[in-house]
């Protein structure tokens, strides 16, 4: 609740006060009002709006432009506290004073303490700029009665945000007091959007003081002694850790610099805390880290999310919310959303989507009731499999439909890692993270906020092996076979169909209005383990397991051209006396064609038959491949983007021609934001790579344009049953 909501009763109070010597009438020379104006002139681009200026001690002055109203001369006063963990303030605000809209002005609590605040004594100023009228009064708050101030008490206690102890003493607080102001200002200042600052305020308010707490009365001596030892490490970067106010500042202002390593450095100073076993400070400085990146200015109060890529630095960006389609929304989604490191959130969670707890979708999702034994096996051995014989990606923000109460789940491969959003019917959504390569499954904490009471983090990480709750299980189940159906199968079609649908299949209120790439039929969940047995000899897992082999490094005494070069295409990066041997199994390739074409899904009965209604697009990119590789292209499976923007579908070489293709299957025309993808993307590959589009339709006027300003080939109207020799020579050459 706003504090104008309830302050009629304290209105009549200072109404009864004003007659007992409250206010009086004040006067200044013109020159010393000249003086003020001035002064106030070039202040005021760092002042909120109607924010008075305090120009002399205990002297708060602003310039206001349309003329004094001679009946609105006798002000309303509107004192406030505000305990919070940004710095505690006392807000006083001066209604009908010469002017219709209030003017006020804040004093950091370590100023004066409540008890002094009750017998102060102040002045107020306003300068019609246009009449050069002016209007002083001396407020003396003495005057108001025991009866208001105990009205004021209660409002600030009945607000404050964190019940069960509240930051009431600035040096408990990070001290930013520009921040305060904002955070008082939002509760008073009407909005166009007023609720997305309150909701967002409110939210990280709670937090930050939930953090504040466990540092200063939860395991004070414990983090006290780390931090002793913490102070010695070798990292790049040397966090204040002895002062929060001081830490907050110190990576806010990094922030603010657009400091290119400040991820990467945390991660660095991170590990080398873990490495000395410096528990209790790590997690609680992984935690605090992680609500920098969500403060109000980067944010700018609640408006944007912050984003951060998987690229050579991790680079910290933000990203606007979508404001009309929140409201009435607004607190549900502050509420619920996870303030994580904000891996690809542009990408994955979009302008305005909401968010499920994880109680909420595994409620939906039926236990899995066999042997979680083999069901560990299962998924290790077909995220294995997938690793060793990579030779596609899955679409970029794919959605598979699932059959049951679970609308689906909307797919993204960004780099190592595999982001995947279930999403209920009524559009809420959950993400869960899977690392393949290191079979670790990350999902979010069983409620929102405890990871800050309890220290722990905010996504929990899992080893597949270590899962024993059956309904995880099944999470993971379902994502392994997707993942190793979309990167080893060699005709996809077969087992996914569908292709381009509208919102009406995907109920997450950011793809309103988008286009989303649909997959049938629907995926059912594995319930019980009675065909893991079947899939295992189907497979043939317990033979070939030992013949899989992921993509590695080993010793070398110089890695040859090609390989540092087939390293960087799948995003590693090759030290000095190593060499990378790419992911492969050890046995006929023949044997191998035959498991390339059988489904995981099929095998486990999760799909009931092949695809109905079969999807163009993964026959478009095979012929695609087939093309290539009969014309002398060595052609590897595409790596993710780094930068979460759909990466390339296929990467060939030939000689030194190393090409990275993007295959649109489009009726549509292909429209600059395709070309712009392919611009980032080959800022993450060696120089001298070109990037190639090839589509079923035409680029636009504009696409076209920015292309060849790039060097970017592209081949349009490309149809297989017709030779596309002459074209393509004749835009790579």
């Amino acid at each position: 609740m706003h504090f104008f909501e309830g302050s009629s009763e304290m209105a009549k109070l200072v109404d009864e006060a004003s007659t007992n010597g409250l206010i009086e009438n004040i006067n200044y020379s013109p020159e010393k009002i000249f003086e003020w104006s001035e002064q106030y002139k070039k202040a005021k681009k760092s002042l909120l709006k109607r924010e008075l200026l305090e120009v002399q001690e205990l002297i708060f002055f602003s310039v206001v432009e349309p003329a004094l109203r001679k009946d609105l001369i006798q002000p309303d006063i509107v004192p406030l506290f505000w305990d919070n963990s940004f710095y505690p303030l006392f807000s006083l605000a001066v209604n009908r004073f010469g002017v219709v809209e209030s003017q006020r002005f804040f004093l950091p609590i370590d100023r004066f303490s409540r008890e002094l605040l009750k017998e102060l004594s102040f002045t107020i100023g306003l300068f019609s700029s246009f009449t050069n009228q002016s209007i002083f009064k001396r407020i003396n708050l003495s005057k108001l009665s025991s009866e208001y101030w105990t009205s004021a008490e209660a409002w600030a206690d009945s607000h404050a945000r964190v019940t069960e102890r509240k930051i009431s003493k600035p040096e408990h607080s990070i001290k930013q007091w520009e921040i305060a102001k904002i955070y008082a200002d939002v509760n008073c200042e009407p909005k166009k959007y007023p609720n997305i600052y309150y909701d967002y305020f409110y939210r990280y308010e709670r937090e930050l003081a939930l953090l504040l707490l466990g540092y200063f009365f939860r395991g004070a001596e414990t983090l006290g002694n780390e931090i002793k030892y913490a102070s010695g490490l070798s990292a790049k970067t040397k966090y204040k850790l002895e002062s929060p106010s001081a830490l907050y500042g110190q990576i806010s202002d990094l922030i603010a610099q657009k400091n290119k390593e400040l991820v990467s450095d945390f991660f660095e100073y991170t590990e080398e805390m873990r490495s000395k076993g410096l528990n209790e400070i790590e997690t609680w400085f992984w935690n605090f880290f992680r609500i920098c990146l969500w403060n109000p200015v980067l944010t700018e109060n609640g408006t944007k999310l912050p984003t951060l890529n998987e690229d050579e630095y991790r680079t910290l960006s933000t990203y606007p919310l979508n404001l009309e389609a929140l409201v009435g929304k607004e607190e549900e989604f502050w509420n619920t959303i996870s303030f994580e490191l904000p891996f690809f959130f542009k990408e994955t969670i979009g302008d305005s989507n909401i968010q499920a707890s994880l109680e909420e979708i595994l409620a939906n999702f039926p236990p899995f009731t066999g042997n979680l034994i083999e069901a560990q096996q299962s998924i290790s051995d077909q995220l294995r499999e997938a690793c060793s014989l990579k030779q596609y990606t899955l679409p970029f923000g794919a959605f598979f439909q699932l059959a049951g109460s679970i609308s689906g789940v909307k797919v993204f491969e960004v780099d190592k890692s595999v982001y995947l959003m279930f999403i209920l019917k009524n559009g809420r959504f959950c993400r869960f993270d899977i690392i393949p390569e290191t079979q670790v499954f990350a999902a979010p904490p069983p409620a929102f906020h405890r990871g800050f009471v309890d220290g722990d983090l905010t996504y929990t990480s899992h080893k597949i092996s270590g899962i024993q709750s059956p309904l995880l299980l099944g999470v993971c189940m379902l994502a392994a076979s997707i993942i190793r159906d979309g990167w080893v199968v060699e005709e996809r079609e077969k087992v996914f169909g569908g292709g381009l649908l509208t919102r009406k299949v995907s109920p997450l209120l950011g793809d309103r209005r988008k286009q989303v790439v649909v997959y049938l039929p629907r995926i059912k969940y594995l319930t019980s383990g009675e065909s893991i047995p079947d899939a295992r000899t189907e497979l043939n897992y317990v033979k070939r397991r030992e013949h899989l082999v992921s993509g590695h490094l080993r010793n070398a005494v110089k890695a040859s051209p090609a390989q540092v070069l087939l390293a960087q295409k799948m995003g590693v990066y090759v030290p000095e006396g190593k060499t990378f041997v790419r992911g492969h199994s050890r046995g006929h390739l023949a044997a191998e064609k035959i498991y390339r074409s059988r489904s995981a899904l099929m095998c486990l009965r999760m799909i009931d038959k092949e695809a109905s209604g079969q999807d163009a697009w993964f026959g478009f990119e095979r012929n695609a491949k087939q093309w290539l590789e009969g014309h002398g292209f060595k052609v590897d499976h595409a790596s993710a983007s780094r930068n979460g923007d759909g990466g390339v579908d296929l990467q060939a070489s030939k000689g030194s021609e190393n090409l990275l293709i993007q295959c649109k299957y489009w009726k549509n025309p292909v429209g600059l934001n395709v070309v712009r993808e392919m611009i980032g993307t080959l800022i993450t590959f060696p120089s001298g790579s070109h990037g190639v589009i090839l589509t079923s339709s035409e680029l636009t006027i504009p696409a076209k344009e920015l292309a060849i300003e790039h060097h970017i080939q592209f081949v349009e109207n490309v149809s297989f049953e017709k030779s596309i020799d002459h074209k393509l020579r004749k835009r790579i050459k």
